[in-house]
């Protein structure tokens, strides 16, 4: 009897212990099932909004914004310190202060000096109108009397913390301006410089632009003392370059205003692709193919179109990210888009060049003395935008400039309307140049809010005032 009872038990035993096994099995079964459902309708859901967008995005538009961001780095973008809550135009207020008048005198201490420490550089990124605001700028300078340097090979300036690595024989090692990135590593960067003392010859006339010196090394005693513009290809960040040689000068702190150009982003792609190859006689075709091949490639690779960070990037956050092997486009864009908000930069739009030029002679040429010069680069007085459409954006043709600096064999717009009727290539272009159209979306918004900003400070002061 003993014997089939224990093994009554112990089938009793066994069974419930395969049993439980069989629950947790169950129970692990169901809670696959339940995470698999889960993960596929969020899957659904955001496959469905990614739909949406692109249905709204329209398919003719030249500039359409149907590009499949990441949501994060959208939602990400711009985050103003929640503690001091302003208006757009009381956010840009500070960026447009007047810096500078025009005085047709050489002495720097009288009123054609708002702020005698103060320069503008003008960063020129490729293929926004830089050639222009050049000899804009230095036409403006020798009117105004600014010493100007027209800087080249310099957009990979290094930090000033590494400057001990090239030397020369008539300054100190630190104050050479040097190259720390990019294909010119290791190499001076160098300008064009015209002083403030070169603007008078002996019969007291100011300088051309042709008779502004041969090109020579950056360097700070120069920039610093002599200079009040640089334009040319030179990145956010020049101010660390502006240490004082004499550290016991108090008065050679410098404060630094800067100017960019921003340019849709496939115009811009496109028109530097022309650029490079408009001494190689390249048909239209050719350039198309050309754009395929590169486009396709990058893409390939993994790798988008960066038009911005060489310039917008400073010295020390290039240090940052190209000393981390894991850094990724995203990551450079957000913070170019952390520089566009709090960084002093003066925005210009190449498409709305009226509106921008306006702009900049409100902050360097603040009694408006060089109004015919800005208008022959392409800027609207007022009197004539109360019988022409204000927004050049809704009409470029009619306020473009007739010279054309750089000009290539074939226009931008043409290439790029055979681009749009190429179903295959188009959608894969707007991916290709989706972190640059995330930049120039900032930056015009930040233009607008720049120019409405401008237009109250003038309205402000059109007020007549009531004594009391």
């Amino acid at each position: 009897m003993t014997a089939p009872l224990l093994h009554h038990v112990s089938t009793a035993a066994a069974f419930n212990s395969l049993l439980g096994k069989r629950r947790i099995r169950d129970a692990l079964i169901l809670f696959y099932i339940v995470t698999f459902a889960v993960s596929m309708a969020l899957s659904f859901h955001l496959l469905h909004q990614i739909q949406q967008e692109k249905r709204q995005a329209s398919p003719n538009s030249h500039h359409s914004n149907n590009l499949l961001f990441s949501s994060h780095l959208q939602q990400q973008r711009y985050h103003p310190d929640s503690s001091n809550q302003q208006t757009p135009v009381q956010q840009q207020n500070s960026m447009i202060d007047p810096i500078w008048t025009c005085s047709s005198s050489n002495n720097t201490s009288n009123t054609g000096t708002l702020h005698n420490n103060h320069k503008l550089v003008f960063v020129h990124v490729f293929k926004t109108a830089g050639m222009t605001m050049r000899e804009l700028l230095l036409r403006y300078a020798v009117a105004c009397h600014k010493g100007i340097g027209i800087v080249s090979e310099c957009s990979g300036l290094d930090t000033f913390n590494n400057s001990s690595s090239l030397s020369s024989s008539t300054t100190t090692s630190a104050s050479i301006w040097h190259n720390g990135f990019g294909s010119k590593q290791g190499q001076p960067c160098w300008m064009k410089a015209l002083p403030r003392s070169n603007h008078d010859n002996d019969n007291n006339t100011p300088m051309s632009p042709q008779q502004s010196s041969s090109p020579q090394q950056m360097d700070t005693d120069t920039v610093a003392t002599k200079l009040d513009v640089l334009a040319g290809h030179v990145p956010l960040g020049v101010e660390e370059w502006l240490v004082p040689l004499d550290n016991n000068n108090n008065n050679n702190h410098h404060t630094v205003t800067y100017l960019a150009f921003f340019r849709h982003a496939i115009d811009k792609f496109v028109s530097g692709i022309m650029y490079q190859k408009k001494d190689q006689n390249y048909s239209c075709p050719d350039i198309l193919e050309l754009i395929h091949k590169r486009v396709k490639g990058e893409l390939h690779q993994g790798k988008f179109r960066e038009g911005y960070s060489a310039y917008l990037l400073t010295p020390t956050q290039k240090q940052l990210f190209y000393t981390k092997k894991t850094s990724t486009v995203e990551e450079r864009t957000q913070q170019i888009l952390r520089n566009l908000q709090e960084q002093p930069i003066l925005v210009g739009i190449v498409e709305r060049m009226p509106e921008s030029l306006q702009l900049l002679q409100f902050v360097i040429d603040s009694r408006q003395e060089q109004t015919p010069l800005f208008e022959k680069f392409g800027m609207i007085t007022q009197e004539r935008a109360n019988v022409v459409d204000v927004d050049s954006s809704n009409n470029p043709q009619d306020t473009s400039q007739k010279k054309r600096n750089n000009p290539s064999k074939y226009s931008t717009s043409k290439v790029v309307q055979e681009l749009q009727k190429d179903a295959e290539i188009w959608p894969l272009l707007q991916e290709y140049v989706k972190y640059d159209t995330l930049i120039y979306e900032r930056a015009l918004q930040l233009h607008k809010q720049q120019y409405e900003a401008m237009t109250a400070l003038q309205q402000q002061r059109t007020i007549p005032q009531i004594d009391g």
